[in-house]
């Protein structure tokens, strides 16, 4: 059917994709007919992740493929593309990748061509096996989750704009429950019904980088029990995220559950304003296995369990202006790398307070990256030991540091910074944040007695 410059294909049963180098490309109607359907949909040209990587455009295709019972195209063979269309559908998803490799690149998923919700589609995206890659796609408006990942060796999922995805307080912009080889990068994820990324039950090993993560949590729900908000889930160990933007999310910008797990790495994101629905952290060592428990605090030795190993964040005692430098010294467990970020409070996108969740001091969230050091290294300056215990309850016997981190224009006195720690890539909370102070050095002293005549 051709209607207003969009030809329209009506899928009852497509028959898997079995064979190999198969390319359905939409592109081929735009170079036979023009571009009869004009225009672009999302947020092509907005910047993502801490490199502000400019998203690519989103063109409005003159394909749309509606198909009526399944999935609409089922991929079993190896280096197929499907590229340039409009994929809806009334049931399932609107690409699965069951066996074999496939690109979905340039796609409207979940819409019609002219970028409207249409049909009644669970996935933009499913992948159960095999390999995929998922580039410059915009995903929105499907019922279950923009990207399912349940299966498959590898998964990249890039370049693409998903946002308004999930129906219902238990559902997501992607969701993971399987699978390997998951990396994301370089998308803007928006406006979930439940979490921007949900990793809940898999072992591990997502690469999670260079994203713009926001606004999870829009239904607001109760799923099983919980308020599904944050912006990222994950279980399992040995995943990373890093140099993403996170921030204005209903929940916790982080959310590390699962047990007992080790070996994910959080680092060099900006992570803000989180907690829109209710105070949360920045990031958040989950030892209860929900939605997030609030502050996990340190504890001697470093002997509890938990995601991560519920990590002892570093306990600053001081920050000071030297120069272009900021000394900053404190307390952490041997060995761990250090990261130091001005607050969200500093950077006025939260006020003091939000972070307390029921404790004497503020913790996070870290929005400016500034540097970091590691314990016991030449950078550090103080090699001595000695114990702590603050308002707060948090206590250790450990090592002390003194680093110097290279400070950026602008900052000052009274800026706060905010702390991690790394040990074997296991990330801690965010510390209790520090001010900026001016260091006062008395090298000379008279001092002049006044005696009394009697």
């Amino acid at each position: 059917n051709y209607n207003s410059g969009i030809f329209e294909i009506e899928i009852d049963a497509l028959t898997s994709i079995t064979g190999d180098n198969t390319h359905i490309d939409g592109r081929t109607q735009t170079a036979y007919s023009g571009d009869t359907n004009t225009g672009t949909i999302g947020a092509g040209g907005t910047s993502v992740g801490t490199s502000a990587t400019n998203l690519p455009n989103y063109d409005l295709p003159e394909i749309q493929v509606n198909g009526k019972d399944g999935n609409t195209f089922r991929n079993e063979g190896n280096t197929n593309v499907i590229r340039n269309l409009s994929i809806f559908a009334s049931d399932l998803a609107g690409v699965q990748v069951n066996n074999g490799s496939a690109t979905v690149s340039n796609n409207l998923l979940g819409v019609n061509a002219l970028g409207t919700n249409d049909g009644n589609i669970l996935y933009g995206v499913e992948v159960t096996g095999g390999s995929a890659i998922i580039d410059g796609n915009f995903i929105s408006t499907n019922q279950e989750a923009g990207v399912l990942i349940s299966g498959g060796t590898s998964a990249t999922i890039q370049n693409n704009h998903i946002t308004t995805n999930g129906n219902d307080k238990c559902f997501d912009n992607i969701t993971i429950t399987g699978g390997s080889g998951v990396l994301i990068q370089y998308n803007l994820i928006e406006l979930s019904a439940a979490m921007g990324i949900d990793g809940n039950g898999i072992a591990g090993g997502v690469a999670i980088t260079e994203n713009s993560i926001t606004t999870a949590g829009q239904d607001g729900g109760n799923c099983s029990g919980e308020v599904e908000n944050a912006g990222i889930r994950l279980d399992g160990s040995n995943s990373s995220i890093s140099n993403n933007v996170i921030y204005q999310n209903g929940g916790a910008g982080i959310v590390l559950a699962g047990g007992n797990t080790s070996g994910n790495l959080i680092s060099q994101n900006s992570i803000y304003a989180n907690g829109t629905a209710g105070d949360a952290l920045g990031i958040d060592i989950d030892q209860s296995d929900t939605m997030g428990d609030g502050v996990t605090l340190n504890d001697n030795g470093d002997t509890d369990n938990g995601p991560n190993g519920a990590a002892n964040f570093p306990l600053l005692s001081t920050a000071y202006m030297e120069g272009t430098n900021v000394v900053i010294k404190g307390w952490s467990r041997p060995g761990a790398t250090l990261e130091f970020f001005l607050t969200d409070i500093n950077e006025g996108t939260a006020t003091a307070g939000d972070n307390q969740l029921g404790n004497t001091k503020d913790y996070g969230e870290g929005q400016v990256y500034l540097g970091s050091a590691v314990e016991g290294s030449v950078d550090d300056t103080d090699a001595g030991t000695s114990s702590y215990l603050d308002t707060d309850g948090n206590t250790d016997n450990t090592n002390l540091f003194e680093v110097r981190i290279p400070l950026p224009s602008g900052v000052n006195v009274g800026h706060l910074i905010t702390g991690t720690a790394t040990i074997a890539n296991s990330t801690s909370e965010f510390s209790p944040f520090s001010v900026i102070v001016i260091r006062t050095v008395i090298t000379n002293r008279r001092i002049t007695y006044r005696v009394n005549g009697n």
